[in-house]
Parts: C-alpha cells; structure tokens; sequence
C-alpha cells in the first residue's frame, strides 16, 4: 500500500489524471482486500470520478464493479445493488457482453440471498442469455443451474401450498407436466 501511495502521490505531481486514476483503482483493490472497506470505497469513488471526468467508460465500468464489490463486503447491499445496475447500464453502451454478464449474475445472486426472487430470476435469464450468445458452455452451464435455482425458488410457496392444500392436482400436474401456475 506504500508504494501504491507513492504511485498515487507522483501522478498528482505530474498533473496526470490517467495514472491518477490507475493508482486509486490499485489502492481501492489493496485496502479492500485488507478488508478496509471504507478507505478503499474513497479510493474507488475517485477512481470513478476521474474516469468520468476523461470520458473513460472501460474503466468507469470497472470502478462500478469494484464499488459494488466494497460495498457488499461492507454490508451495504443498497450500494452495491446501485453500482451493479450502473456497470450494467455502462456496459450496455459500450457492447462489453461479458460484463453485461457478469453484472447481471452479480445482480441475480444480491437478489437471490436477498429473496426476491423475481428479480434474481430476471437477472440470472438476462446472464444466461448473454452466455448462450457468446458460445460459453461453462458459463451457460452455471447460468442454467443459477436459473434454475432461482426459479425454483420463486415458485417454492405455491408449490408448498399445493402440498398442503391441493396434493390431488399436484400429482395430476406431475403426470401431464403442465406448467404449475396451472395448477393453483
């Protein structure tokens, strides 16, 4: 973190907003995994200001996804939840499908342990489409397993309901394999 002060201290002397904006994203990543959350969310949030500042919407991406990651670590999902939302938006215009990707799996998964499950689901199709498109099988591979689970748990209530309400029209749907909106 020394030497990245330093870094961060010269590029102010010389004027140059660019390694400026390199050193805080390197400072913000080093005090996070220090588990120095609130000095590396100062850090990154300069970080993502210079990059507005320069027009720099690669790296404007990056410092939303770093933010999002501190802020999540801090226990602010709000936060993190803004700046998912914002990397997402950001990648949409500048056409970067994988981290449309990854913004998306990141919002399905805050979403996901958060239980709302509409939402993660919305995420996670969006992630999984996104892999489908680009060819990757490993990722389209979690992307159906992550769909699925969120699914899954989205229709849990209905189908505990039917359990215990309706256990006749739960096996009639097993047997024709309606979908189960159906059934209730």
């Amino acid at each position: 973190i020394i030497y990245l002060e330093k870094s961060l201290e010269a590029a102010q002397a010389l004027n140059d907003r660019a390694a400026e904006g390199v050193s805080l994203k390197l400072l913000g990543n080093a005090y996070s995994m220090q588990q120095q959350f609130d000095k590396a969310i100062e850090c990154l949030l300069m970080f993502f200001h210079i990059c507005q500042e320069t027009d720099d919407k690669m790296s404007e991406g990056t410092a939303c996804s770093a933010l999002a990651s501190a802020y999540e670590a801090k226990g602010d999902r709000p936060s993190s939840i803004k700046y998912l939302e914002l990397f997402y938006e950001i990648a949409l215009t500048t056409g970067e499908l994988t981290a449309q990707r990854e913004a998306c799996a990141r919002l399905g998964i805050i979403f996901n342990s958060a239980s709302n499950f509409q939402d993660s689901v919305h995420y996670f199709s969006k992630a999984f489409e996104i892999s489908r498109s680009l060819g990757d099988q490993k990722a389209v591979d979690m992307g159906r397993v992550n769909l699925g689970i969120a699914r899954g748990s989205a229709k849990k209530s209905t189908y505990i309901k039917l359990v215990n309400t309706k256990l006749d029209a739960l096996l009639a749907w097993k047997n024709r394999r309606t979908p189960l909106e159906e059934v209730s």
